[in-house]
């Protein structure tokens, strides 16, 4: 017995803001995921991430829909931790892998490679934090990072400087 490949018969479906704002909402309320919307939907992933890129509604649809999944999962963890059988490191990993939670975030600070100087590094930081993407414990150690920057390369130029020194002593002298 031979199984055959489902095939669509129609175009997917085309970008409804009124039927599939609602559905992400529905969908990722309940704790699912972009795959249930696109099994709902009728639509593939590329397609998701197409309507995502394309449509502004539809990308807020998205991240107020993730976050919403994101608070459904942890009042499941409120709910059920302490119960007897509750599996913490699936939750866990469902956490990081759904909504990026680590015990270590990877700080992303916009234009941060680009700036000149570390009072530049240091406006932009004090930016990112304005802007919530850093918490004050976050500020605290990326300027630390930025001070001991600084630090060494001031330390690295002035090194640079008592050597270029010592070889104008040493031509002088020969």
């Amino acid at each position: 017995m031979s199984i055959k490949k489902e095939r669509f018969q129609t175009k997917p479906p085309k970008y409804n803001p009124s039927m599939h704002i609602p559905l992400i909402d529905e969908i990722f309320g309940s704790g699912k995921s972009i795959a249930a919307f696109c099994v709902a939907a009728k639509i593939v992933r590329s397609t998701f991430f197409n309507w995502v890129n394309s449509y502004p509604e539809f990308e807020e649809a998205y991240e107020l829909a993730t976050l919403k999944a994101e608070v459904y999962w942890e009042e499941y963890a409120q709910t059920n931790a302490m119960l007897p059988g509750f599996n913490y490191s699936w939750w866990g990993a469902k956490m990081r892998n759904c909504f990026g939670w680590t015990e270590h975030r990877k700080l992303k600070i916009k234009d941060i490679d680009t700036a000149q100087t570390a009072n530049d590094k240091y406006n932009l930081v004090l930016k990112a934090v304005a802007q919530g993407e850093l918490t004050g414990h976050e500020l605290k150690q990326v300027s630390e990072t930025i001070l001991t920057g600084a630090k060494i390369n001031e330390a690295t130029s002035i090194v640079q400087e008592v050597e270029e020194l010592v070889q104008r002593v040493k031509q002088m002298r020969g």
